[in-house]
């Protein structure tokens, strides 16, 4: 079963992307992902990824000072 998410941002380490809905993905039965990011309101790049847990170790800056303020937002 496919089930579609959204990355949600509480805080913008980077200055960016800015916070609120920054990704929508899907997560597929296998637990590998497709998440395409969500610039300015516009779609922008489509990122593949072996689960979901590569997503947050990735983007939530896990183990540096900018850590936390990233989280998965279940639609489905």
């Amino acid at each position: 079963m496919i089930k579609r998410f959204e990355l949600v941002r509480t805080k913008d380490a980077t200055g960016i992307f800015g916070t609120g809905k920054v990704a929508e993905g899907a997560c597929f039965a296998d637990n590998s992902v497709a998440m395409q990011w969500v610039v300015r309101g516009k779609p922008s790049s489509l990122v593949i990824y072996k689960s979901i847990e590569d997503i947050l170790q990735i983007h939530n800056h896990v183990n540096t000072k900018h850590e936390g303020g990233t989280e998965i937002k279940w639609i489905d």
